[in-house]
């Protein structure tokens, strides 16, 4: 036998362990090409198993035999599967013998392919936390730094007190010759200077035109992209298309120069700007990415002051959604008990009845070829009575047909758009006025769908709408839950008439941890 592990990036494949006529040998890893067995095993993470013949399917595959081994007459590939792609392959091969594996002997080595593909990714998974914990090890000043400012701008929703933890804390840092913080208003096309840090003192600046301003602040607004700049001043200059400034900073041109841009949805409103008139090299990938990151986090706090005072704004809709909310979580809460699919669709039927005041209320669902439409819950004012009809064109089918929820306010609209109604009820003067729709979807495919109706015209707006989609969307993942406890009931079935098989597994298992 052999096990080989597949590297994507280098695109060999490497031989771990080989057994061979009683012997562990050593073979080179190789590079995996488009023919051969293991490519065929990787490429389709299925098991493959050739029985006879096998020069044959040798010719057939395009493979090879490896430095060492011997022709086989049975073979059994078995990939080591992680997620939805194939690792490595684990090969038994006997050299007497054809057809010398028995389809429990497969099905074994399957899921022992499987549990050792777990422990390797384990084993995997543990180096690169290792490595990770070292990167955040080296990190922890910076990450400090970060954390300070990041719990300082959550406590503010004041801009210039933002502003100026910022500033105050880049100079502290990097105590460099000027911190300066731009903030760019384009309804204004003004660049402000709310920060400016220079050889130990604050100064202030009137706003000036974007394009008057020097030294790339036009660039990094209009492109969003930083300047870097740590040795040969004027000459970098030249390299990012710049004039060397009149009058630039405390006076004179700076060594090192880093500028990063606050950045809000895609849109450039400002720029963080360091200058060291002494050092150059002063801004190594460290300071950039530490800079770079307290920009991003200044961005977005900058945006939660303004949206502050739209979040107040906002307060009042949101509290009348508070009873929309606790119907869905009261809702919700019988879904969670519930694991008998009838019992959902009444759950959920008696609450979209009382919810939304409905004189009729359905869930349906229809067959696969779409010939059919079956009610697995209708009731009409006080009667409940499922139904079944041919799939035509009614206001059921509107809904399916477009995947997607629908608000009809009268009688004429909805005559507009489909001639078949539900079964009509007890009284000819009692009509259905308002009709609110959803789809059932799943796995992406509608499959049936929730209606509430209602005797008064226009009962129904946009709240309602998002309100059914909300339940109906609780009520399928109840369902596919129920589905699924019923698979685990019987694979659980399953389970125990293969204890035997199990028990050699679980014996692996334990050896795969203990290494």
């Amino acid at each position: 036998m052999d096990i080989r592990i597949y590297d994507s990036k280098t695109n060999l494949v490497h031989f771990p362990y080989v057994f061979e006529n009683n012997e562990r040998i050593e073979i080179e890893p190789f590079l995996l090409t488009d023919k051969g067995f293991t490519h065929h095993v990787l490429h389709n993470r299925k098991t493959l198993v050739i029985h006879e013949n096998m020069p044959q399917a040798q010719a057939e595959y395009g493979s090879y035999l490896l430095p060492g081994t011997t022709l086989p007459k049975s073979n059994v590939f078995v990939p080591l599967l992680i997620g939805d792609k194939a690792r490595g392959v684990i090969r038994l091969k006997d050299n007497q013998n054809e057809h010398a594996f028995s389809k429990s002997d497969i099905r074994l080595l399957e899921t022992l392919a499987s549990a050792m593909s777990v422990a390797l990714e384990n084993a995997r998974l543990f180096d690169e936390t290792q490595r990770l914990l070292q990167e955040t090890e080296d990190r922890n000043a910076e990450l400090a730094v970060i954390t300070g400012v990041q719990q300082g701008l959550v406590a503010n929703l004041d801009f210039n007190a933002i502003v100026h933890l910022v500033g105050d804390k880049l100079y502290e840092i990097f105590q460099v010759s000027t911190v300066q913080i731009n903030i760019y208003d384009p309804e204004t096309e003004l660049l402000h200077f709310p920060y400016c840090f220079e050889e130990g003192e604050l100064h202030t600046h009137e706003p000036q035109p974007l394009a008057s301003t020097y030294l790339g602040r036009d660039r990094i607004i209009r492109t969003g992209q930083k300047i870097l700049i740590n040795e040969n001043f004027a000459e970098s200059l030249q390299e990012y298309e710049l004039q060397i400034p009149d009058q630039p900073p405390a006076g004179k041109n700076p060594k090192s120069l880093l500028g990063v841009p606050l950045t809000v949805k895609g849109q450039t409103r400002g720029i963080i700007w360091l200058f060291d008139n002494d050092r150059e090299h002063t801004f190594d990938d460290s300071v950039v990415r530490l800079v770079t990151t307290l920009a991003n986090s200044m961005s977005v706090a900058l945006e939660n002051a303004r949206l502050f005072d739209e979040t107040q704004r906002l307060v009042e809709a949101e509290q009348q959604r508070v009873s929309e909310l606790a119907i869905i979580n009261s809702v919700q809460q019988g879904l969670a008990s519930k694991l008998e699919m009838q019992a959902i669709y009444d759950l959920v039927g008696d609450k979209l009845r009382e919810i939304f005041r409905a004189e009729t209320t359905f869930i349906a669902f229809h067959d696969g070829p779409r010939e059919s439409v079956h009610a697995v819950y209708y009731a009409d004012k006080e009667a409940k009575r499922p139904f079944s009809r041919p799939y035509g064109d009614g206001l059921y089918e509107v809904v399916v047909e477009k995947a997607g929820p629908l608000v009809l306010g009268s009688q004429e609209e909805m005559r507009s758009l489909a001639s078949y109604t539900v079964p009509s009820p007890s009284s000819e003067e009692d009509l259905n006025e308002s009709f609110l729709g959803a789809p059932i979807i799943q796995n992406g495919q509608p499959v049936g769908a929730v209606s509430v109706q209602s005797y008064r015209q226009h009962a129904y707006d946009q709240d309602d709408l998002r309100l059914l989609t909300t339940l109906v969307n609780s009520m399928t993942v109840a369902l596919e839950n129920a589905r699924l406890f019923d698979e685990t009931q019987r694979l659980l079935q399953e389970t125990e008439d293969r204890n035997a098989e199990l028990a050699v597994i679980t014996g692996v298992q334990q050896g795969l941890v203990a290494n």
